[in-house]
């Protein structure tokens, strides 16, 4: 395993604690508006909040955590390929 894949890996864990506290706190919210509401008034789905209110920012920085981790998921699934790419490129014979 290179360093380069170790970090990745890192950042990953990290990420994705980050993208758990975010989902966990937008669902506490959630929770916490849906409470407002009688039991048979209750709108269906889940709420996201009007843009700048407090549950709209939990909603975003979730989504943006989601999409940190996404990216960095996306570098560790791609290092096997670069790699045999790399080795192919260093095989090629010369002329």
């Amino acid at each position: 395993m290179t360093p380069d894949l170790n970090f990745h890996r890192r950042v990953l864990v990290v990420l994705y604690r980050k993208y758990l506290d975010a989902d966990r706190a937008w669902r506490l919210a959630q929770t916490e508006a849906l409470s407002w509401f009688p039991l048979d008034t209750r709108p269906a789905g889940s709420l996201m909040g009007n843009p700048g209110s407090h549950l709209r920012r939990l909603y975003e920085r979730r989504d943006r955590a989601l999409s940190q981790f996404m990216v960095v998921y996306g570098e560790i699934d791609q290092a096997p390929r670069r790699a045999v790419r790399q080795v192919h490129i260093l095989a090629l014979p010369l002329r």
